[in-house]
């Protein structure tokens, strides 16, 4: 097609006369296209002298210009100072030859949304007060400068894949959106369950990896709120029961009422001026079938003006907790790593 057209072949060629060439390679279906790809992309950001994050997959920075840069496959996204970011975007197009950069606010990164919003200001004081008990206790000589006219709000959102979950749900399960109970909650407790329904196999067993999939990534990305739901259905994919049947239709009324939900942050500081706000919990014994707690926790990037999620994670625990603190210990050691 003449859009992926390489930029020498423009003038020299026509739609009548187009070009041909030996196809030396070809990495669709290819078992190691993956590593070629991140071998080839790699070297183009080391050459424009970027730099791997440790203990983050795919995620780069550039000291000097004060830049981070995440590759997820082929999609690119850069961030940091801003007269850097186009200058540096000519640059990796020297290596990479990639599409014209568009700017995040109210485009689609990986199917979430980034939108700019305005954020209440009773949210803004109550973030400020948190900032404020943690720097009483950790730096309590710091200067706190409130600013709310630097402060920018964000919205993330995954609104069309609950959506589309909803829709796939009701066509593979045989029933009509009207149908689905709404819940206030997502999840159901092992003892709202009766020992005989995680014994016989659910009717969505075939079905099960297509429907549980699907909400995954926005649980990963701006919903923790499903995050232990998701989690425990992953985990029974090839052993699914009538008692994952309800767990998961429960979740579907959770999501049909709450399908609106995103994600929101604020910033309004120099990075300098922020702290990291880790906050961790665990349950404790919640599995009924074999004791085992879950660890769960969520990193904030937090300031005067600032208040930004940057990432949470819900994990069972491996080991058997013989008390809440001791399930606590393994979740600050689990979230810390």
């Amino acid at each position: 097609p003449k859009e992926h057209w390489l930029p020498e072949w423009k003038g020299k060629f026509s739609d009548k006369d187009p070009p041909v060439v030996i196809l030396r390679l070809n990495l669709y279906g290819h078992p190691k296209a993956s590593l070629y790809w991140e071998n080839f992309c790699k070297c183009g950001v080391f050459n424009c002298g970027f730099e791997k994050v440790i203990g983050w997959e795919c995620l780069y920075k550039h000291k000097k210009k004060g830049l981070l840069l995440s590759i997820y496959v082929d999609d690119l996204k850069l961030g940091g100072i801003k007269e850097n970011i186009n200058p540096m975007w000519k640059e990796l197009n020297k290596y990479l030859k990639l599409d014209p950069p568009v700017k995040l606010e109210n485009n689609v990164y990986l199917g979430m949304r980034q939108s700019p919003c305005k954020i209440p200001q009773g949210v803004i004081d109550e973030k400020r007060k948190i900032f404020k008990e943690l720097t009483k206790h950790t730096n309590p000589e710091m200067e706190i400068k409130e600013n709310d006219k630097n402060i920018q709000g964000y919205q993330y959102d995954l609104i069309g894949n609950i959506n589309d979950s909803l829709t796939k749900y009701c066509s593979l399960a045989g029933i009509k959106e009207s149908d689905i109970p709404v819940c206030p909650t997502p999840c159901m407790d092992d003892h709202q369950l009766k020992p005989e329904e995680f014994e016989i196999e659910g009717q969505l067993k075939k079905e099960s990896a297509k429907l549980v999939m699907g909400v995954m990534w926005p649980a990963r990305l701006t919903r923790p709120d499903i995050m232990w739901t998701s989690n425990d259905l992953a985990r029974n994919i090839t052993k699914w029961t009538v008692a994952h049947d309800k767990r998961l239709l429960r979740l579907m009324g959770y999501l049909k009422g709450t399908r609106d939900y995103a994600q929101y942050a604020f910033v309004g500081d120099l990075p300098h001026e922020c702290k990291l706000m880790h906050f961790i919990d665990a349950s404790f014994a919640g599995d009924i079938r074999n004791s085992k707690s879950t660890s769960g926790g969520i990193l904030y990037l937090v300031g005067p003006n600032t208040f930004a999620p940057l990432g949470h994670m819900v994990k069972k625990q491996n080991a058997v907790s013989h008390s809440s603190t001791e399930a606590e210990v393994i979740s600050l050691d689990t979230n810390m790593r």
